[in-house]
């Protein structure tokens, strides 16, 4: 506002407004000090920093949009007003599920939004360490035999042993038992630490009863 004046004259006060350019924006960088997984329930720990990289300060609440861990409020803007160039940093963490170690890895993105702005995105992806493992026990259902023709029976208990879903249908081979049956698996497939059994049946030969 301003006026001028000479001698006992005065003008009336006058003003000019010049709007700011308002450029309110947000930087977010995702990472983890984690680097690989290998069990469910592994919890995987990140870090967001968001910075405001426009030209106003920012107040409210800045939270983060993460498609594996969800919505949370990062830091507050009313406790401490943030100026451009602020720095803020927050951490949140993922717990493993089996479906990411199937998958091979977890890659989740996420973003840092305001009420007044939004960051792009930002992903991080920590690999799976995958052990695919199977354990045979096989288990003899006949105490005994005595005759040439009599007919053995037996399992095959087949343990997923190893940590990913095995998908792929399961096959026994026996020695002696050219065509063992497996049931078809269940469905989704057969999970970690989850068993299988296939039947199979032999028939005596004479050599067998001579070698007792």
């Amino acid at each position: 506002m301003a006026s001028a004046s000479s001698g006992g004259t005065t003008s009336s006060l006058t003003s000019e407004t010049i709007p700011a350019t308002q450029n309110p924006a947000l930087e977010l960088r995702k990472s983890s000090a984690d680097t690989d997984f290998n069990a469910v329930g592994d919890v995987l720990t990140y870090t967001f920093e968001i910075e405001n990289t426009g030209n106003i300060t920012l107040t409210n609440d800045f939270e983060v949009v993460d498609n594996k861990i969800g919505r949370f409020v990062c830091f507050s803007g009313n406790l401490t007003a943030t100026a451009p160039g602020n720095i803020q940093s927050c951490t949140a963490t993922y717990t493993v599920t089996q479906a990411d170690i199937d998958a091979g890895e977890v890659t989740n993105d996420a973003f840092a939004e305001h009420p007044r702005t939004s960051s792009p995105p930002d992903f991080v992806t920590i690999p799976a360490i995958q052990t695919p493992e199977l354990t045979l026990a096989k288990n003899a259902l006949t105490a005994n035999y005595a005759a040439v023709g009599d007919v053995l029976s037996y399992e095959f208990d087949v343990l997923n042993s190893g940590n990913t879903t095995i998908t792929f249908p399961i096959e026994v081979t026996d020695s002696r038992i050219p065509n063992v049956s497996c049931p078809a698996l269940p469905a989704g497939g057969l999970a970690p630490n989850a068993t299988l059994t296939c039947t199979g049946t032999d028939t005596v030969t004479q050599a067998d009863i001579d070698d007792g």
